[in-house]
């Protein structure tokens, strides 16, 4: 086993715990969390409404953790849900007008937090950063061999 790629791990951990406190804090005077914003952030993402299904694939979580977020959201009125005109059992997602005000808000704070990082961290050290986590997501995922 590499101890390299442990505390790799390891510390990527660490690090969503962090990022996940300070996105909590940044968000306070909008009065969200980082659940929530995780949720605007996949709709601001798509062009046309989405169905949970799908939504929960191209973000690589579970039905059931969208329809927890979903349930859990502060404010009903950000996202609108649509009949599903191919399956009546289902909606289809998207922000609403108001929805997509906050998301303009929360990159503001966003760009802020960035700006922030970005002084302490070196462009070519963040590069390879990813791509070596993006690397270990991709052999995890069953995308590399």
């Amino acid at each position: 086993m590499s101890q390299a790629v442990e505390d790799l791990i390891w510390e990527t951990r660490r690090l969503f715990q962090a990022l996940a406190i300070a996105a909590d804090e940044a968000l306070q005077p909008l009065d969200i969390g980082a659940s929530d914003r995780a949720l605007i952030e996949f709709l601001a993402r798509e062009t046309d409404p989405i169905s949970l299904a799908e939504l929960a694939r191209k973000r690589s979580v579970s039905r059931q953790h969208i329809h927890q977020s979903l349930s859990r959201l502060k404010n009903p009125r950000l996202i609108e849900r649509i009949p599903d005109p191919n399956d009546a059992r289902s909606i289809l997602l998207q922000l609403t007008e108001e929805g997509r005000s906050l998301w303009k808000e929360i990159r503001k704070i966003d760009y802020i937090v960035l700006r922030r990082l970005a002084r302490d961290v070196d462009t070519a050290r963040a590069q390879a950063a990813t791509k070596t986590l993006r690397g270990i997501r991709e052999t995890l995922q069953g995308k590399k061999s």
